[in-house]
Order: structure tokens, then C-alpha cells, then sequence
């Protein structure tokens, strides 16, 4: 072999190795709520641009991202957000006893339970989730002439809906209120609309929506977490959950995680390098939810804005 081959031979290799992260396609699956597009969006953004990676994301449910995760055949990669304790059953399917899904280093601890803007609060006097097992009061928060007002347990879908809609049973509310479940979209637009206009409102909520950066709002009290008093089955884990769920007790300590099949960490390690320093908290992805709900930006459009402008947090991710 001449001097000029084994040149082009040895370049060869080394673009072989250097580009292996070029040559594997990522799937990010993004569920259906606002922060977890954006986040898996950033993801996207810089696992295709800084890392070279042929990256996308496709729309799925929990059940349906966890199990392709598990599978680690590439038809989805990472789920963006998974909330704990509210998908423990795939947590615990998939990366306790299955092994195939890990959970990234950094999670962040968040709040979630029932929330209502202050001027409902102290207009009627709300302070307790108990105080909403009363005719007359339910009556006020009535929109479509029926008699009974209408709360917000979450979206269809969401694991937290479920809890919310046995925890409306147990402490006895379920029997004033409508429970009607809608896109989150039309939810936080209806907080917006009540704490701008003074109407009375109230509903799930969670630390990470974008509108506890807009409006003072007020969350209801509940007995502390008790884990005797939280038995919670899921749909996928058995088709009478609401029947045998049993939860009178506030959200436990809850955390967000990032999730990646196991099959990355030889796919594509310098990814799960990148996932594993990714550092967020519930802030900051109020203030990406800001971006799309408020600002009118898509979740692709607001992560090349915020990563293109934080450039010196996002190398400290890739760790530059």
C-alpha cells in the first residue's frame, strides 16, 4: 500500500469514529402536555446540532413511550419527562424489574395538587380540598346552568387525572362537581382567563406550569402525604383501579426525570452523557411553558431560541 493510500485509509477510520453519532438515528418521544414537548425539543435541538445526531421526536403516550424504551429497538429513545410518583408503575416495570430504562442523574422536585387564584380564595373563603364538598359553594363555579361547578382533575391521559379523580372521591368533593377531564391547553387558558377577569376557578395544577409565573395563585391544603393512605392502581395495571385505588393524602414528594433506553449507552453514549448532565428545575421549564403559551412559540421554535441563548449553560450540559 502507497503512502497516499494508507493516508485516506487512516482518515477513513478516524471519520468512521468520529462519526458513529452522525450515523444513529434518535427518537424522543414527547407525551401530550406543553413541558415535556419543549423539553424533549432542547433535547432534539442539541442532540442534532452539537452532537451530531440524526434526532427527531414523535408524538406518544406514557404507556406507549416506556414500552418502546424498553424494547430498545430505537423506535423511541428518551422520554422527556416522566413524573414520579405519578408513572411509577412503568418506572417500576421498566427500570426497576425489567432493567431496560434508566433514569437521568438530575431530577427536580416539583409541586403538584389543587390549586385556585387568589381572589377565588379569598372571595369564598377556600382554604382546604374539604371545603370543597359543599353544594353552595360548587354552585358559584357553574357554567353551563346545571347546578354543580366544574373542576379540572387534569387531561385525559395524564396519570395525575386519575389520582386526582380518586382523591375527589375519598375526600368526599366528587359528589358537588363536575370532574371534567380536558387538554391542559384549555385548562391553563381558563386559570388565565379567571385570575385576569376575577371569575371564580380552581383545579389540578403542577409547579411547572407557566401560569404560576403570571398570576399569585393559591393552593389548597390536604392532609400531609401519608404513603398508608395512598394506594393508587392505574389503568394499565388493572381495569378496576378506580375501584380498588384508595387516596386521602397530598402528593408525596414529587420528581421529574429524564428516561432513555438502555440500548443508548452503547448506541450513542456521548447522549446519555448529555442526559445525564442536563440540569433543570421547575423555573426554568415554567419559563420554556412561557415561550409557547404566552410568547406563541412552537416547542421547536422555543428551544432553538433558548438553547441558541444560553449557550454557556448548554456547554456546561455537553461539558465543554
Amino acid at each position: 500500500m502507497n503512502i497516499k493510500a494508507k493516508i485516506v485509509t487512516f482518515a477513513g477510520a478516524i471519520a468512521l469514529l468520529s462519526g458513529g453519532a452522525a450515523a444513529e438515528e434518535i427518537k424522543i418521544g414527547l407525551p401530550n402536555w406543553v413541558t415535556a414537548a419543549i423539553t424533549g425539543e432542547i433535547i432534539n435541538y442539541i442532540a442534532s446540532n452539537d452532537l451530531g445526531y440524526k434526532s427527531s421526536s414523535v408524538p406518544g403516550t406514557n404507556p406507549v413511550i416506556f414500552k418502546a424504551m424498553g424494547l430498545g429497538t430505537g423506535d423511541i429513545d428518551i422520554h422527556p419527562e416522566v413524573w414520579l410518583p405519578n408513572q411509577a408503575n412503568l418506572a417500576k416495570q421498566y427500570v426497576e424489574e425489567a432493567g431496560t430504562v434508566a433514569l437521568a442523574a438530575n431530577p427536580f422536585e416539583v409541586r403538584q395538587g389543587v390549586c385556585t387564584t387568589r381572589y377565588t380564595a379569598e372571595t369564598l373563603g377556600i382554604k382546604s380540598v374539604y371545603d370543597l364538598a359543599n353544594a353552595e359553594l360548587s354552585a358559584k363555579f357553574d357554567t353551563d346552568g346545571n347546578g354543580r361547578g366544574e373542576f379540572w382533575p387534569g387531561a385525559h391521559g395524564f396519570a395525575s387525572t386519575n389520582v386526582e379523580m380518586v382523591k375527589a372521591r375519598e375526600y368526599g368533593y366528587d359528589q358537588f362537581w363536575d370532574l371534567v377531564p380536558t387538554d391542559e391547553s384549555i385548562h391553563l387558558s381558563n386559570m388565565d382567563k379567571a385570575a385576569n377577569e376575577n371569575k371564580f376557578y380552581l383545579g389540578q395544577c403542577q409547579q411547572t406550569h407557566h401560569i404560576f409565573a403570571l398570576h399569585d395563585l393559591v393552593w389548597l391544603e390536604e392532609p400531609p402525604y401519608d404513603a398508608e393512605a395512598w394506594h393508587m392502581i392505574q389503568p394499565s395495571e388493572d381495569p378496576e383501579w378506580f375501584e380498588k385505588s384508595k387516596v386521602a393524602t397530598a402528593w408525596p414528594p414529587s420528581d421529574i426525570h429524564i428516561a432513555y433506553s438502555k440500548s443508548l449507552e452503547s448506541r450513542a453514549p456521548e447522549l446519555v452523557d448529555l442526559l445525564n448532565r442536563i440540569q433543570l428545575d421547575a423555573d426554568l421549564v415554567g419559563l420554556w411553558s412561557l415561550m409557547v403559551i404566552a410568547d406563541g412559540l412552537t416547542p421547536e421554535q422555543a428551544a432553538k431560541k433558548w438553547v441558541d441563548e444560553n449557550r454557556s449553560t448548554v456547554d456546561g450540559w455537553l461539558g465543554l
